[in-house]
């Protein structure tokens, strides 16, 4: 049977993602998905020596976005590189986004932003099944990978980044209004759970609740922005 060896530091740490060892069959660096929510278990119990249950609940419902902090400062690099072409709002957006410490709290307005415009820019760029590449070509290590929509025309990171960041907010506006002081992440990240008749009467289904957590975080919580709440 499968097993895993505990390691010298004296824990194993998996949220959802292959455990990479010596003897992994594939090549590395891979560009599929991003493994920040196990980097982020691992940083938590390497931390603390004296694990409690109180601990390890703290870390399942941990909230801090470890892809929020690499993606973020690249998304916001590209677009002060062309920050002369920025409106407004987009200034905004991006004000907001600096002060942010990537944890997805139902309070802030910081998630939202930065969940909308990285949806955004992984649907235009073509990598929403490839979200790593996404950040590869972002960070400049596959700039090649970059196009324009529909075309095989090389595109700038910083033109890819700014016309998403509009997608986004243009998306954000229609959901949620157009204040964006109201974008709170509690407003654009609701769960839905499932109620055994609502097949059969749909009052029984309960209403949506705004959830912590994103994709990346311990606490995880997928979120579709800017297409959906």
């Amino acid at each position: 049977m499968p097993r895993w060896e505990p390691p010298a530091d004296g824990f194993v740490a998996n949220g959802n993602n292959p455990p990479v060892g010596r003897a992994f069959p594939e090549p590395l660096p891979r560009y599929g998905w991003l493994q920040d929510r196990a980097l982020r278990m691992a940083e938590r119990l390497e931390a603390d020596r004296e694990i409690t249950l109180d601990d390890l609940r703290s870390i399942q419902t941990d909230v801090r976005s470890r892809a929020a902090l690499r993606i973020v400062p690249r998304l916001i690099a590209c677009a002060d590189s062309v920050a002369e072409r920025l409106t407004d709002r987009q200034r905004q957006a991006i004000a907001i986004l600096r002060g942010w410490n990537g944890d997805a709290l139902r309070r802030e307005i910081a998630p939202t932003l930065y969940r909308a415009w990285y949806g955004a820019y992984l649907r235009r760029s073509g990598f929403e099944d490839a979200p790593g590449m996404g950040l590869a070509a972002l960070e400049g290590r596959a700039p090649a990978e970059l196009k324009l929509p529909g075309s095989a025309a090389p595109e700038r990171a910083a033109d890819a980044v700014v016309a998403a960041l509009d997608t986004a907010l243009v998306r954000l506006a229609a959901l949620l209004g157009e204040d964006p002081s109201a974008w709170t992440w509690e407003r654009s990240h609701r769960a839905r759970f499932r109620h055994e008749l609502a097949w059969f009467d749909s009052a029984f289904a309960p209403p949506t609740i705004g959830m912590d957590g994103d994709n990346h975080t311990p606490a995880v919580g997928r979120s579709n922005l800017p297409w959906s709440t």
